[in-house]
């Protein structure tokens, strides 16, 4: 005879593969919202939708938080051209958090390297007063390292381009495909060095000059970027809860963040994650039976350009630190689940801590 909790998780199972509405939500988000970046009308449009998206599953003590975030804006100049051997305009984006370009576009030679190490082993010699052209090409992996190993590249890449004199970096979109589209995506400066224009190529774009570098032509480009950094603003982490019943003061999270950026619609990234968080949510209150625990469903602010929403709930609820039970996050796409990892530190911890 089963245990009511096993029941409990085969009724939940059953009613995800009965009545599921995720794509019903990540519809209305993408559609009825769209673009949702850090500061703008869209962002808004996005709270209000995931608050009365948060009512409309039965959620409890729905209400948002402040979340102070950084803002920056893309402007209406995105240029990246290249000059010799041929001329031909390039797919590109300014990578988030980038500087613009002051003063008309920068022009300079293109210097090639494959690795984070490669550039230091460049040095000052190769790389100043040149534009850095990154080419790291993203291995299609079922983890997401991948990604994640790209994305230190592209969020890193420019400040260590600048330590040695660089005056622009371009790297080959962090991504699988190939078409010729863009990859935007967050940069971070090192506040020690300088800071250069920074953006991303589509990947046949970076492939093309990967290619002409190759075959020893002298390769040169054109950046102008009219993009610029904002003051800090104000958004909010969108919080809805189930009541638990003899544990309620434990908490489980499960949050996604419901910020996207603004070249595109956010549907995977993280529309499928907040429409994870939501349909759990609705599928456990319709249960005939609570769950013991508290299930906290928080939707973060501002993921992409630093995570100034997940920042904002820890300082916000530090003194329940000790409270949180389970913290879990949905930001790596849909798609079944085929892995679960416990952090190292926590593997032997007894059941309960």
């Amino acid at each position: 005879m089963k245990s009511s909790e096993e029941q409990w998780l085969l009724d939940l199972r059953a009613s995800a593969r009965a009545d599921s509405r995720a794509y019903d939500l990540v519809r209305s988000l993408t559609d009825d919202v769209g673009p949702r970046f850090s500061g703008t009308p869209g962002e808004a449009a996005a709270v209000q939708w995931a608050l009365e998206a948060m009512r409309r599953v039965g959620l409890t003590n729905v209400r948002a938080e402040p979340a102070p975030t950084v803002l920056w804006e893309r402007g209406a100049v995105e240029r990246v051209e290249l000059l010799a051997p041929r001329r031909e305009r390039l797919v590109a984006t300014a990578l988030g958090g980038s500087v613009p370009t002051l003063g008309g576009a920068v022009e300079a030679q293109v210097v090639e390297a494959t690795s984070m190490e490669e550039i230091d082993r460049l040095g000052r010699e190769k790389l100043e007063g040149r534009i850095l052209y990154l080419h790291h090409v993203m291995p299609r992996l079922q983890d997401g390292t991948g990604y994640n190993a790209g994305g230190w590249a592209r969020t890193a890449g420019a400040s260590r381009a600048a330590k040695y004199g660089a005056v622009g970096f371009v790297i080959r979109s962090i991504a699988t495909h190939s078409m010729r589209v863009a990859h935007s995506g967050v940069l971070h400066y090192d506040g020690d060095l300088g800071k250069i224009p920074a953006a991303a190529l589509s990947p046949p774009d970076g492939d093309l000059l990967h290619r002409l570098i190759a075959g020893g032509a002298r390769v040169r480009l054109a950046i102008e970027l009219g993009c610029r950094p904002m003051p800090a603003g104000e958004s909010s982490n969108v919080i809805g809860e189930i009541p638990g019943t003899d544990l309620a003061d434990q908490i489980v999270l499960f949050g996604a963040h419901l910020d996207s950026w603004d070249v595109g619609r956010g549907a995977v990234d993280d529309g499928a994650g907040c429409a994870m968080a939501l349909d759990v949510a609705r599928m456990i209150h319709a249960l005939p039976k609570r769950p013991r625990r508290t299930l906290r469903i928080a939707l973060f602010a501002n993921e992409e350009l630093g995570a100034g929403g997940g920042r904002a709930y820890a300082a916000a609820h530090a003194g329940e630190a000790s409270r949180h039970y389970v913290a879990m996050e949905a930001d790596q796409g849909d798609g079944a689940p085929w892995a679960l990892r416990v952090p190292e530190h926590r593997k032997d911890a007894p059941a309960g801590g």
